[in-house]
This record gives C-alpha cells, sequence and structure tokens, in this order.
C-alpha cells in the first residue's frame, strides 16, 4: 500500500496494524495507542478480513455497537471474493467492499480511487471516543431471557443493566440479537423521567 501510494503519486497518511485486536486498541486510544498525536483516528478504515486474533468480521461488528465510533467509514479490503463473505460485511454495517488486486499497476488505481472518493469527494461523518450522547435520557438493552443477562458488547454478557451496552436505538439491538442468532431476546428501554418521578422501564420482548 505505501508503495503504490507513491507510484500512485497519492498523499494517503496510513497507519498500520498488525492484527484484529491492534485495530481495536488503536481505535479505542489505548496502550500503546494512547498518544492521538502519534496516533489519530482515522478518516477511513481499510479493514482486512483474515487477520489473527480478531478477524475483520468480529472487528466491524465491535465497531458498530460502540456509540463514538459506529460512523467511522470502513472499506472492507480483503483477498475474499465470496459473495457470503460480500453480504455478511455489509449486514455488519461495511461501507464498501474492495478485492485486493494481485497486479500492483490495478493496486495503485486503486489507491488512486480511495483518495479521490473516500478522501476528497465523500463527505466523513462526526465521530467520538468518549461514547457520550448528547441529551439522551434513554438506554436500549438488548437482554437474553434464558440467562437474564445483559449484552455487553464483543461477545460478553453481564448481569449489571448499567454495565451493558447501550445500543440508543432498538434497531441496532434487533440487529445485534440477530446477527448472535438468538432465538429468543429482550430489548429492555429504559426511559429517565423528570423529578421527582422515578425512571421507567418498558420490556419488548421479541420471539423468534
Amino acid at each position: 500500500m505505501k508503495l503504490a501510494c507513491a507510484k500512485a503519486n497519492v498523499s494517503l497518511p496510513l497507519h498500520f496494524v498488525r492484527n484484529g485486536e491492534e485495530t481495536v486498541e488503536y481505535l479505542k486510544g489505548e496502550g500503546r495507542y494512547a498518544d492521538r498525536n502519534k496516533h489519530p483516528l482515522p478518516r477511513l478504515l481499510l479493514l482486512d478480513l483474515n487477520m489473527p486474533l480478531r478477524n475483520g468480521f468480529e472487528v466491524l461488528e465491535w465497531l458498530r455497537l460502540q456509540p463514538g465510533l459506529r460512523r467511522l467509514l470502513v472499506v472492507v479490503f480483503t483477498s475474499s471474493v465470496l459473495p457470503a463473505d460480500v453480504n455478511r460485511a455489509f449486514e455488519l454495517g461495511a461501507n464498501s467492499y474492495l478485492v485486493k488486486p494481485a497486479d500492483f499497476k490495478k493496486l495503485q488505481e486503486t489507491v488512486r480511487y480511495l483518495d479521490e472518493y473516500w478522501v476528497k469527494l465523500n463527505q466523513s461523518p462526526d465521530f467520538r471516543t468518549d461514547g457520550a450522547v448528547t441529551g439522551s435520557a434513554m438506554r436500549v438493552l438488548l437482554r437474553n431471557p434464558e440467562t437474564s443477562q445483559y449484552f455487553q458488547g464483543s461477545a460478553q454478557w453481564t448481569e449489571d443493566p448499567t454495565q451493558a451496552l447501550n445500543f440508543e436505538r432498538s434497531e441496532r439491538a434487533v440487529q445485534s440479537a440477530l446477527g448472535m442468532k438468538l432465538n429468543r431476546f429482550e430489548i429492555v428501554i429504559e426511559a429517565e423521567c423528570q423529578s421527582p418521578r422515578p425512571a421507567v422501564k418498558i420490556a419488548g420482548r421479541l420471539y423468534l
């Protein structure tokens, strides 16, 4: 990629990580990537599917569940031409799917396309890493009725609703439940009313 950009006279600032776990660590700004001056958030994520520790699907699923990061543009850049991989990538929220060209000249054409469209023409959405949602007084949680546990993210479940992932919108929770192939699940909506009235919890159940 670096050589292709140089040969194509494309000045894309590239930052590389070695596996899926490092991808998550970089996006969260943790550990070795805590310094945002050295490791800035990307405008565009080129995501390989075949990565160690966490594959591209797992990274994409994690990313789309992060309130502050879920709008980050993701272009899957992989050698896989399997229709099942293409479909799954878009179901998990990929913005584009490109197959890695074997020919170096075609790779140069690809980096020109990335620069011309995704960097220069396309408008990038705002996103943040603190996960704060301004003005939100409602939490949307996903609960497994068989275990009474709440989804915490990254295939983790918790009995404490305060530690559960806030999906913000019910359709995101439903998509996540369907992606995990849960036969039965509950959408729990916690809405905070003005004092002195207590908080109200509304549970909607979907059985498939």
